[in-house]
């Protein structure tokens, strides 16, 4: 073997030990996340948390006016990179004193489903949102509009 070949071999060794290294802190942070206390003898599953796993959970669970919740919940988490949203499964900021920890994002789902039933009484979403208030920032409901 030349020494141009050992040299090109070493070139793509390196960078294929770079590229596994890269998927391995990927996989290892991803995971700090998605496997939330999963019992695999009991048959759970692991939910990847991204926009469209979200909102079908959402419209699973009767949540009235789903886009909209998942815009609050983009809001609130920062696009799911809070960490109260990463540490507390925390998907829409709901506090009594402190941020409220829920076992995963479907109970944290779940809870704003009873929120939203013993709440809203009908009429429009963003009024409702508005008149609560839902949220301290005064922009709030002019930023889930702009989310659309």
């Amino acid at each position: 073997m030349d020494k141009g070949t050992k040299t090109h071999l070493a070139v793509f060794g390196f960078g294929l030990f770079v590229l596994i290294s890269v998927v391995s802190i990927e996989l290892a942070v991803v995971n700090k996340y998605v496997k939330k206390d999963l019992d695999i003898s009991k048959n759970e599953t692991t939910f990847v948390l991204n926009k469209d796993n979200l909102l079908v959970l959402l419209k699973d669970k009767g949540i009235k006016y789903p886009e909209i919740v998942l815009n609050q919940s983009l809001l609130e988490t920062g696009h799911f990179t809070s960490p109260v949203c990463l540490d507390k499964c925390n998907l829409f900021g709901f506090r009594d004193g402190k941020y409220l920890e829920f076992e995963s994002y479907e109970k944290c789902v779940e809870y704003y489903k009873r929120w939203q039933d013993r709440k809203y009484k009908g009429g429009d979403y963003y009024n409702f949102l508005k008149k609560l208030p839902y949220a301290e920032d005064s922009l709030y409901i002019c930023k889930l509009k702009r989310m659309k």
